[in-house]
């Protein structure tokens, strides 16, 4: 959007009256990246502090584009500071790059440079967290074929610190060629060892090695003497056993072999090593160096010699093990076997069957021999009673076999009877076979009328349970044991199961004398959620002639039901026990045992009371402690433990029931009715006896004032009185206060301390304050009213402090944290102020405590410290002045430079010098710093890119001032902008040491070293191109980019010279633009010791093509189509047409072409209207948002006028004239179209083909399309 020079001057204006406020933040504010370069925490953790200081002057920090074009680099400061001037807006890398093998966290960061600045100008910080310690594995070379300086791939090196555990280590693994590399290590002394999984690693010398804040490498310490061959004998697919295999070299002459050289004499050379395959069919040979080698098998039995394919295999081995990927081949026998249980014994007495044969019986140990067996595949299986076994399938038997596999029980038969005493319950039974091994199920089984049963199952813990249906056991049917837990590791045929039969006894203990008033119930429980007690099946005990105990007798075991109840004493009374019980009902689980023991305690007698209200009170008894009792509104129950009469008292009640007791006798049942007739509010007002030492003594001086919410005088004053006093244990002292109330009351209450609100003082003079001000409270239920809130007394907070060395005008502020609603302030404003005294000392209060308070000091041209809580140290601070010299080929009047100050605990600023070329840093604090110079050549102003002078009526060359530079920063580039930094600055950087409150100088001499290219953008039309890139390159690889403003100009700076540049503009994906070409395409420019200005561009716009649709619709459309045309006028002229076409005959129309604009489209007629009536809708079209537009359906109605009469030419004539001159007045606005298509010269853009005819153009009604 572009900006008015008028709009220009007021930002200006407004920058130079905000100037003295914002001069130091603005050059604080200069755009670029930076940050720091430090050891990160472990690192500086092992530095010494007698160890120099680090230096990382020798990192350098790279400004890339997303491309990885570097657009600028920089050195770090000694202290790790860096700094990027950063010139156009965009995304970038900022890349750390320092010694080779040194570690990086992170290695690159990308930033993003806006109206916020680089990443919203926060520090892109680096650490470096490590060095590399590398070396290499060696491996043994047998042969002239391998390289001695090699190693293997794949060995385990793991390192160590010195004194470190395991869980401190790292590991890599050596690539091809043995090489190893860690990194990211800290600088000290390190422990290396190497593994692996098969080969011997030998250590020949010390495996340590000591970084010292630089990158190592190890010493060839790690050797690995040979590798391994392994290989396989096979027959017909199946392994074979003890096939020697001999190992030949013509390029080795020696490996170390456990097994030596072997026997045989397949060769006339002797072997190197020779091994024998296992019962896998495997063989390997170990520790075998690197060369050529060959493989030679043998194989021969008791009587025969076997032949081997291949008969020898070459191989080669490397720095690695060699699996021989085709195994050899054995091409063209009593066999022993045995049949053992889960623990491995043998079992005895089992038939072997091959193919359904019998063919041999186990011996006592379970062993069997198997003669004239074939070398085929044979089925084996093994057959016992009360046993399962597993089966050979499909086996092959081999010839060099020692036996054949073991034949493995599998499972086992598990048997027993289940015998049922009664008659009702004999017949068929289920058994269930549970907690058994996780991989069996639980089963069943069903016996047969014996009662007898069998399982068939694997190894293993189960437990043998007879089924009992619900019916049964609600019947009582139960069996002894319930249960059987067993182990089987071989057949079970014992298991047996037996019904029970049980009695149910016990006592009873009353208050009195029990009698047979006092029944026992005994119910059967149904397993049946749903069933309803059988009362048919209840038992009824009374209590004995002993007058406490009952018993029922021949039970069924199952789950039972006892109850207890008191019979009413009178005959006909309704049945409602007026005992209370301490267990009014048991629970019985009647199993195979009798059971006895059971006791039933009168606890009480029953009492009905109804209330109101809830209240707390308790009973009061001759023989008994007083019995609270919490009274609930509505009907309860309440047990009275002792008879006699009971006197019912309320404690602290707040509702009033209209008498202070009442009293019942447990003799006479009668229910107890309770109605309120009053309530009461309370609350309390809490004093820290800490804060206030006479918190016990202000019963006389506190009160409340009640008033209502809807009045403005006190309605009653309440006095308070001391309900707990302050002492060691609880210092608080606690008032309390009541008031009586009406339902629908709304009260405050607010708290005093004397007669006048909150004038009275404490003995040291502080006020006392009162949290909160006040309460409100609304009666608004019906019932005890809870309380009301608590108050809280306290003195006023105070904040007191002294500033060290003693200052005094030090302005000391009081900041409200948080908001206070009794203090009236917002968080962050001023609570209050002072100054410090000639002793350094300060004091403000007093402040409501309902937040806290941040207490801040400032003085200038001193440092501040917070030492703690209000409390602060006070330091003088020191200045560096800094003058910048022009050089050779800089201007007189030095333009202003960006410098760059960097010092101890993260200390930086960048700000611009004077004009002149001199800056003042100060508020330095002791200590270490660096200073970079960075200069801006000139600066771009609206009118050009040219130099800013001192004043803005000066013509004079000159420099900027910090003045209009300061502004530049402001106004974010509305007005001018800096340039690059295109200068070397003489020496390059400088270290300064500052003493407290010292001043320095310092000087730095300028020489022009690049220079720029400016120019301007524009379109066709002479509009500025805002947002195109160009981009300047030469063929020596340099390489700059920008962005055109707001007014079309750029700048490519940091050009060399004495270098030709080609210029050009180019799209980049991050800033697409619509420009097709440009003119010229490419300008080429040799840069010498100055600017090079005037090099414009000329671009050009891809131009959208419009296309509108639509459709018409009418009532005989073929008749009329030869007759309609749809005609386009401008929305601002709707009776000149912009183009007009023939209706199709498909009846679409497509019309491209048309200006960006809105419009109007109708449907004209071609026939006249003295003899056709023609009416036609019309449609807005918007081709300003859109280029491509459906219109939908235009809609006509025409039909042929038959009433019109053929008139004489008498009457006819005065008729026509007069009706001519009315419409020539009506028509004036549309003479200049008619004079136009009279002469033919109408615009290009307006179009009518066909004849010329008499076009009649109907507005009726106007719609938008959709």
């Amino acid at each position: 959007m572009e900006v008015a020079m008028g709009d220009k001057l007021s930002w200006l204006m407004a920058a130079l009256v905000l100037l003295h406020c914002v001069s130091s933040a603005a050059a604080d504010s200069i755009q670029g990246c930076g940050g720091f370069v430090e050891a990160s925490t472990a690192l500086s953790k092992l530095r010494r502090p007698s160890d120099p200081k680090l230096d990382y002057s020798h990192m350098t920090v790279e400004l890339r584009t997303l491309d990885g074009l570097i657009k600028d680099s920089t050195q770090c400061a000694p202290n790790g500071y860096y700094y990027l001037p950063v010139y156009d807006r965009g995304t970038f890398v900022i890349k750390i790059k320092g010694l080779e093998g040194w570690s990086f966290e992170p290695e690159q960061v990308t930033a993003v440079v806006d109206h916020n600045g680089c990443n919203n100008n926060d520090d892109i910080n680096f650490r470096y967290t490590g060095f590399s310690l590398s070396g290499k594995v060696l491996g043994a070379a047998g042969g002239a074929s391998c390289s001695g300086t090699e190693g293997p791939a794949g060995i385990k090196v793991t390192v160590v610190p010195e004194g470190g555990s395991s869980g401190e280590s790292m590991t890599v693994v050596t690539s091809p060629g043995g090489s190893y590399k860690f990194s990211n290590l800290p600088a000290g002394k390190y422990k290396l060892s190497a593994s692996h999984p098969k080969w011997n690693v030998q250590v020949n010398g010390v495996p340590e090695a000591e970084l010292n804040w630089n990158n190592g490498v190890v010493d060839d310490i790690f050797f690995i003497a040979g590798y391994d061959i392994d290989g396989s004998v096979v027959s017909q697919g199946n392994p074979v056993l003890g096939v020697e295999v001999y190992l030949y070299s013509d390029d080795v002459q020696e490996i170390p072999c456990p097994n030596g050289p072997g026997d045989s004499n397949v060769m006339p050379k002797k072997a190197l090593c020779h091994a024998v395959s296992g019962v896998d069919g495997k063989f390997t040979f170990s520790s075998v160096p690197c060369g050529h080698y060959q493989l030679i098998p043998f194989y021969k039995g008791d009587t025969t010699v076997f032949d081997i394919s291949p008969p020898s295999v070459d191989i080669h081995v490397t720095h690695d093990s060699v699996e021989i990927a085709k195994p050899f081949q054995v091409t063209g026998f009593s066999v022993r076997g045995r049949v053992v249980d889960s623990q491995g014994a043998g079992i005895g007495g089992v038939k072997i069957v091959i193919e359904d044969v019998e063919r041999a019986t186990t011996d006592a140990q379970g062993y069997y021999k198997l003669d004239q067996v074939t070398s085929t595949h044979h089925t084996v299986k093994a057959k016992k009673p009360y046993y399962k076994f597993s089966t050979l399938d499909n086996f092959m038997v081999l010839p060099n076999m020692a036996s054949v596999p073991d034949i493995k029980a599998t499972h086992y038969a598990v048997c027993g009877s289940v015998s049922v005493l009664s008659a009702a319950h004999t017949g068929v039974r289920q058994v269930a076979l549970t907690h058994g091994p996780a991989n069996v199920k639980p089963q069943t089984k069903r016996s047969d009328e014996r009662g007898s049963f069998c399982f068939e199952v694997p190894p293993g813990d189960y437990r043998l349970s007879p089924l009992i249906t619900p019916t049964e056991t609600v019947a009582g049917l139960i069996f002894s044991p319930p249960y059987l837990d067993i182990t089987v590791y071989g057949p079970v045929t014992d298991a047996l199961f037996v019904q029970a039969q049980v009695s149910v006894s016990g006592i009873v203990k009353c208050k009195g004398t029990c009698s047979s008033h006092v029944v026992v119930s005994l119910s059967p429980v149904s397993t049946t959620p749903s069933a309803k007690a059988d009362s048919s099946k209840k038992q009824i005990a009374r209590v004995g002639e002993d007058g406490e105990s009952f018993s029922f007798e021949k039970v069924l075991p199952g789950k039972y039901h006892l109850e207890i109840a008191h019979e009413p004493l009178t005959q006909g009374a309704s049945w409602d026990d007026e005992w209370c019980w301490e267990q009014k009902s048991l629970s019985v689980d009647v199993g195979i045992e009798d059971i006895s023991g059971l006791t039933f305690v009168q606890k009480g007698y029953w009492l009905h009371i109804q209330s109101t209200h809830a209240a707390s009170a308790y009973f009061l008894h001759e023989q008994k402690d007083a019995m609270p009792l919490q009274i609930k509104k509505g009907w309860q129950k309440v047990c009275l433990e002792s008879p006699g009469i009971h006197e019912l008292q309320f404690l602290w009640p707040c509702v009033f029931f209209g008498a202070l007791s009442f009293r019942v006798d447990t003799a006479i049942p009668e229910p107890l009715h309770l109605v309120g007739e009053k309530y009461v509010l309370t609350g309390h007002l809490n004093i820290d006896s800490k804060l206030y030492p006479e918190a016990n003594n202000l019963a006389n001086s506190m009160s409340v004032d009640v008033w209502h919410e809807d009045g403005d005088q006190v309605a009653q004053k309440v006095h308070m009185h001391l309900v707990a006093e302050s002492n060691e244990t609880h210092p608080v002292a606690v008032y309390k206060y009541a008031h009586w109330a009406q339902l629908g009351d709304k009260l405050v209450f607010a708290p005093r301390h004397g007669e006048q609100d909150s004038d009275a003082e404490l003995s040291d003079g502080k006020k006392i304050l009162f949290y909160p001000r006040d309460q409100k409270f609304h009666v608004e239920t019906d019932g005890c009213q809870p309380e009301i809130p608590v108050f809280n007394g306290r003195p006023g907070v105070y904040k007191s402090g002294t500033v060290t060395p003693p200052i005094a005008g030090v302005n000391v502020t009081i900041l409200a944290v948080g908001d206070s609603s009794l203090g009236r302030l917002k968080a962050g404003e001023l609570a209050a102020w002072t100054l410090t005294g000639e002793d350094g000392t300060f004091s403000a209060g007093p402040l409501y405590d309902d937040t806290s308070y941040d207490v801040q000091a400032a003085k200038a041209g001193y440092y501040l410290k917070s030492m703690g809580e209000n409390t602060f140290s006070c330091q003088k601070l020191g200045q560096i002045v800094v003058n910048i010299l022009p050089g050779e080929g800089a201007e007189e009047n030095f333009p202003a430079v960006l410098l760059s100050l960097s010092g101890d605990d993260g200390y930086r600023k960048n700000a611009a010098t004077e004009s002149g070329g001199s800056l003042t840093f100060g508020n330095l604090f002791p200590g270490s710093f660096y200073l970079r110079p960075l200069l801006k050549a000139s600066i771009g102003t609206a009118e050009g890119l040219v130099p800013v002078y001192q004043s803005s009526n000066s013509r004079a060359q000159g420099s900027p001032s910090r003045l209009t530079m300061i502004v530049c920063i402001l106004i974010h580039d509305l007005l001018c902008r800096f340039l690059i930094q295109e200068y070397s600055f003489s020496p390059a950087a400088q270290a300064i040491e500052v003493s407290s409150g010292e001043f320095k100088e310092v000087s730095f001499s300028a020489r022009r070293i690049a220079y720029s290219v400016l120019g301007t953008v524009t379109f066709l039309s002479g509009k500025p191109a805002e947002g195109v890139s160009l981009e300047a390159r030469s063929e020596r690889g340099y390489y700059e980019v920008t962005v055109t403003d707001a007014e079309g100009k750029y700048r490519l700076r940091g050009l060399l010279p004495k270098t030709s540049y080609g210029i050009k503009t180019i799209v980049k994906d991050d800033n697409p633009s619509k420009i097709e070409r440009a003119s010229p395409a490419t300008a080429v420019v040799k840069v010498n010791d100055n600017d090079t200005f005037g090099v414009d561009f000329v671009v050009f716009e891809e131009t959208p093509t419009t296309i509108v649709t639509g459709a018409v619709e009418g009532e005989n459309l073929d008749k009329w189509q030869p007759h309609i045309m749809i005609e386009f006028s401008k929305a601002s002229e709707p009776f000149s047409v912009v183009q007009s076409v023939p209706l199709p005959l498909s009846y679409f129309f497509e019309v491209q072409g048309l200006p960006s604009g809105t419009y109007n489209v109708r449907l004209a007629f071609g026939l006249s209207e003295r003899t056709h009536n023609f009416d036609s809708s019309v449609l807005e079209l918007d081709l300003v948002t859109k280029n491509h537009f459906h219109l939908g359906s235009l809609t006509f109605k025409a039909e042929e006028n038959l009433h019109s009469q053929e008139l004489t030419l008498a009457p006819v004539v005065p008729i026509v004239v007069g009706v001519a001159v009315i419409a020539m007045f009506a028509s004036m606005p549309r003479l200049k179209d008619g004079y136009q298509w009279i002469v033919g010269t109408s615009g290009p853009s307006t179009s009518v083909p066909g004849p010329k005819k008499e076009v009649r153009r109907t507005t009726v009604r106007t719609k938008r399309a959709l």
